[in-house]
């Protein structure tokens, strides 16, 4: 599993680099408030035992294993597919997911006028539409600082030790056709997406 992540994630890297030079209409250095040294993807170094550890205790989840197979290979990656940043154990990449997952829990919880601390009330909502997820009740994995989100939710149930990760936009909920059964499956599907630009 871990020479299939460093395949995804490298040829994933690859083609980010072919097309952040060239795109110059791509709205994602706006969108992402992209510093000037920064001119592309940036994979940090391989997470140790300890920092892994350290992701599972702020995020109160267990690591899957494609998830960890992911923090072996780099500890989080900014610029990731569509600007978004990805989780590692760096206080900023997680400081910044946490912050950016705070107020949009709070702006859809006004949108949706339901009060999300009511379990009743949230199966109520949820059942109303496949789409229906409050963030609040998600672990963040990553987030483009334009209102999307790479989210698991934190009550749904391991298939095979893996959870899927959703697509989470304010203004849509839960896209029901960018879901993936594990990390690797995210990568695959960024390698085809970015491959096809």
């Amino acid at each position: 599993m871990l020479e299939a992540m460093q395949r995804e994630v490298e040829e994933v890297r690859a083609n980010l680099l072919r097309i952040f030079p060239k795109d110059k209409k791509c709205d994602w250095k706006k969108n992402g408030a992209w510093p000037a040294k920064e001119t592309g993807p940036l994979l940090f170094r391989p997470a140790s035992a300890a920092q892994m550890k350290a992701i599972e205790a702020h995020m109160a989840l267990s690591l899957t294993p494609t998830m960890k197979a992911f923090l072996s290979v780099t500890n989080g990656w900014k610029h990731f597919w569509l600007d978004f940043t990805l989780f590692g154990s760096g206080a900023p990449l997680l400081t910044m997911l946490d912050r950016l997952a705070l107020q949009t829990a709070a702006d859809q919880a006004s949108i949706a006028g339901v009060d999300f601390d009511d379990a009743t009330a949230v199966k109520r909502w949820r059942k109303l539409d496949a789409e229906n997820l409050y963030l609040g009740h998600c672990h963040v994995l990553g987030a483009d600082g334009a209102g999307s989100f790479l989210v698991v939710d934190k009550t749904a149930k391991r298939k095979k030790g893996e959870l899927e990760i959703g697509y989470w936009t304010l203004d849509g909920g839960l896209w029901s056709d960018r879901r993936f059964p594990d990390m690797l499956a995210l990568m695959a599907w960024a390698r085809e997406q970015s491959a096809a630009y």
